[in-house]
């Protein structure tokens, strides 16, 4: 069947575009406060030296917000840019492959926050 030359696909790999694209979003708004602490975390390794330690934690806090901002606004910027052209080029392979490469680089911050 096609509706303006378009091949009709099935639901259940709608159902799963939907389903990856959600399950994304979630964890990148996640992946802001893991971002945060491996940010605040390495400047905690490189900051706390002498007896200076008040100013080094409300330093600490401006980079943690810091960060926190610049990830929500790039996830937001990001679930969006992703969803459009999820639906743009559905059921082709480079939708595919985007949906794999960003899973990957989603793992790939949670997997750094275990060593750092």
């Amino acid at each position: 069947m096609s509706e303006n030359g378009v091949l009709l696909k099935g639901w259940g790999l709608r159902l799963l575009a939907i389903g990856l694209w959600a399950l994304t979003s979630v964890v990148a708004f996640l992946e802001i406060l893991t971002v945060r602490e491996i940010a605040m975390r390495v400047y905690a390794h490189f900051a706390v030296t002498g007896d200076l330690f008040a100013r080094e934690y409300w330093g600490g806090q401006t980079v943690g917000v810091g960060a926190a901002v610049i990830m929500g606004v790039l996830c937001v910027g990001i679930i969006i840019a992703a969803g459009e052209y999820h639906m743009k080029h559905f059921g082709q392979p480079r939708s595919w492959r985007l949906f794999g490469r960003t899973i990957a680089f989603e793992l790939s911050i949670l997997v750094l926050a275990l060593f750092i």
